[in-house]
Formats: structure tokens, sequence, C-alpha cells
């Protein structure tokens, strides 16, 4: 019998590949998130920002300032680091993916988006490998169970737990 995998067409392909890049950030989002919410409840994050950040780009920019100024987490900076240059190198193709439309599927996929600046609003399209968005699918696989266990290590370090008696 035929593996059905290799019976997908290029459009199928392409939309697999999107969804394994897809699913595997939101597994860092959560991780990011979770991080985040240590900080905040546990270790006084508040005064590094007021709000927790929202975007990718606020959540990484605050990591790398809360690994580096609260007391608590600077023991984990140095894992901690890089683990945020790996995100911050793979959110712009998971975010160009993400919010641009495929205009063409395949091996050489076209995506097309749409770039506000103030009131100017302008269309672009960019060319993807399909390859290399599956290889960052990949790294965001291994980034969200390296980020996962830094969270672990945190939680286990920070944060009270309840035992039963």
């Amino acid at each position: 019998m035929a593996d059905p995998i290799m019976e997908l067409g290029d459009e199928d392909l392409t939309y697999l590949v999107i969804g394994h890049l897809t699913v595997n950030w939101a597994y860092c989002e959560i991780a990011l998130d979770g991080i985040i919410a240590i900080a905040f409840r546990q270790c006084g994050g508040s005064a590094i920002e007021p709000e927790a950040p929202a975007s990718t780009k606020r959540k990484i920019a605050y990591l790398r300032k809360a690994f580096r100024d609260l007391p608590d987490f600077q023991e984990f900076e140095p894992d901690a680091i890089p683990l945020l240059d790996r995100a911050a190198a793979l959110k712009n193709s998971r975010h160009e993916i993400v919010h641009s439309a495929v205009m063409t599927y395949g091996y050489n996929v076209e995506v097309f988006s749409i770039k506000a600046s103030g009131n100017t609003h302008k269309g672009s399209t960019a060319k993807r490998d399909l390859v290399a968005m599956n290889k960052d699918g990949h790294k965001a696989t291994q980034l969200a169970i390296d980020l996962a266990e830094l969270a672990g290590r945190l939680i286990r370090k920070l944060v009270p737990q309840k035992h039963d008696a």
C-alpha cells in the first residue's frame, strides 16, 4: 500500500509544512508566556514592565531584561539567552507565514502580505522555500522542548509546591 503522505499534492504538502511550523511555534509561545508568568507572579517582574508583553518581540525583550535584572532569574541567564536568541531568529519566519496569504504551492511558495506603516499600506510578495520552512518547523519543535525544560527548572526553584500530607 502506498504511503498517503507521499501522494500529497503541492497544496496539501505546503499546508502540512505551514501547520508544522505554526503548531510548534505555538508551543514556544506557551513556554514564553509561562516563564513571563513566573517572572510576574513570583519574582517582581512588574518592576521591569507594569504589564506582561503580548507580542513575541516584546516577550523576548522582556525576558532578556528579566534574566538580566531579576535576582531569582539571574542564575538561569546563561541558558536562557541562547534560547531567546533562537526564538528571535525564528519569529520572523513564523510571522511571515502566518500573516501572509499563500499564492502558489510547492517547493517555492509565494506569499502575499500587506504591511502597514501609519496610514500607509503596502502589499508585497515573497518567495519561501518549503524545505527551509520545514526546517524552521523542526527548529521550533526543539526550541519548544528547550523552553519547556527551562520553564520546568524555574517552576521547581521558584514556584511554591503544594504537597499532599
